[in-house]
């Protein structure tokens, strides 16, 4: 018998993948199959009230790789949208994942299930930082610099040093509530998290291009860059220029757990603990 190349496993509340490779964002052959048979599942996913969807990576291999990627970005985000009305946690893990219902055993395993929101809110170390900052609006076409820029607004200190995986929590306050929260992840994270680096070097490229698609004084970024409130993700060329305007590159690839939580208020407000992985 030939060995597959993946298999998958579905419940309403909970959808299981293994794979031989890591899923990318432009699969192909067999890959392309597994994601349109993923996307299919987790869109009939059905959670039970009070609780946010939990994506789970498991693998051994410790390579390069954004977790949120892997689980939602190089799935669709559009999949996600019945599943994540009040949130979601994805995290990564460096184990073996379990064996297949064929009986055999696979490289990499994509887990998506319900997580409580009571589950949501287990106390992180009291070292952590801690920060809340204004938004003006939130929504799929939210591109990064919008929320790194909000983010250093706000007034923050520490004295953690994160030199390793983190884990990240941030609760979004809405005027109403999102029509797919996964959506949102990409460019929430990316901004928050380059708002906790700082830049040594900044290119005039970077901040002419900056100004001139947002009116913000050059000056004033460079200042945010080479000095943020509250570096505690160290010191890393976060934002270059890139075809027609800027790239941002976050270490993501550190963040091992994150959790997003909305829930309505009157104004766009996001909340952001950082702490470091366990």
């Amino acid at each position: 018998m030939s060995r597959c190349s993946f298999e998958i496993q579905s419940g309403i509340d909970s959808v299981q993948l293994w794979l031989e490779r890591r899923l990318p964002f432009d699969p192909r052959g067999d890959l392309r199959n597994a994601r349109n048979s993923l996307k299919t599942h987790i869109s009939n996913l059905r959670l039970p009230p009070k609780s946010v969807l939990l994506a789970q990576y498991l693998s051994l291999d410790e390579s390069f790789c954004d977790v949120e990627n892997v689980l939602i970005y190089n799935v669709g985000p559009g999949a996600f949208a019945e599943a994540t009305r009040t949130g979601l946690r994805f995290e990564r893990k460096c184990a073996a994942p379990p064996v297949a219902p064929s009986g055999q055993t696979y490289a990499h395993y994509h887990r998506y299930s319900a997580l409580g929101l009571c589950d949501c809110a287990d106390a992180l170390p009291p070292n952590c930082l801690a920060f809340s900052f204004s938004l003006e609006s939130m929504s799929s076409t939210t591109k990064p610099h919008e929320v790194w820029w909000a983010a250093g607004n706000t007034s923050m200190s520490s004295c953690l040093i994160v030199r390793g995986c983190f884990e990240i929590r941030i609760r979004l306050a809405c005027p109403a509530p999102p029509k797919n929260v996964a959506s949102l992840v990409k460019p929430l994270v990316d901004g928050v998290i380059s708002a906790l680096h700082s830049q040594s070097v900044v290119s005039d490229g970077v901040l002419d291009r900056l100004e001139a698609a947002t009116g913000w004084p050059k000056n004033e970024i460079r200042k945010r860059l080479i000095a943020p409130q509250a570096p505690v993700l160290g010191e890393r060329e976060v934002v270059t220029t890139y075809r027609s305007f800027v790239k941002w590159n976050p270490a993501d690839d550190l963040c091992t757990r994150c959790t997003v939580l909305v829930y309505q208020a009157k104004e766009w407000r996001c909340h952001v603990e950082v702490c470091e992985a366990e």
